[in-house]
């Protein structure tokens, strides 16, 4: 792996851990705000979650574009789909409970991941401007 890509990879680690502190803090915000209470202990744990299957995402994702350099869509895809398969099964113990307030939860986790998706497809697009 070369240098840029290794500081590309450590600079991304530190803006996803950034906005991971800003989306926890968000969350207690919103929860003192709207029930008077903090967040649960699996919302923390989902949002980590999300935290490390990003990060591992694009860090996978820069260690295979280099190997195959020709076919980064589908390395993007892959993974992509990859951490998709990982969240239903993260998520199914609270889907099969079919409660409603488990609605919310899952409402929380997705909005919480396209945040987070947002971020790795404009980093991951403004490193492959770079490359070319």
């Amino acid at each position: 792996m070369t240098n840029d890509s290794k500081q590309f990879i450590k600079k991304f680690w530190l803006r996803i851990s950034i906005l991971t502190l800003i989306v926890i803090a968000l969350q207690f915000a919103l929860f003192f705000i709207l029930e008077n209470d903090t967040p649960g202990r699996k919302d923390i744990i989902a949002t980590v979650f999300i935290f490390l299957i990003s990060g591992a995402g694009v860090s996978l994702f820069v260690y295979f574009r280099e190997k195959y350099v020709d076919n980064a869509g589908f390395i993007f895809g892959g993974i992509s789909l990859f951490k998709m398969m990982i969240s239903v099964v993260f998520l199914l113990p609270v889907l099969l409970k079919k409660q409603e307030q488990e609605i919310f939860y899952v409402i929380e986790f997705f909005v919480i991941y396209m945040i987070f998706l947002i971020m790795e497809i404009s980093v991951l697009t403004n490193f492959m401007k770079k490359l070319n």
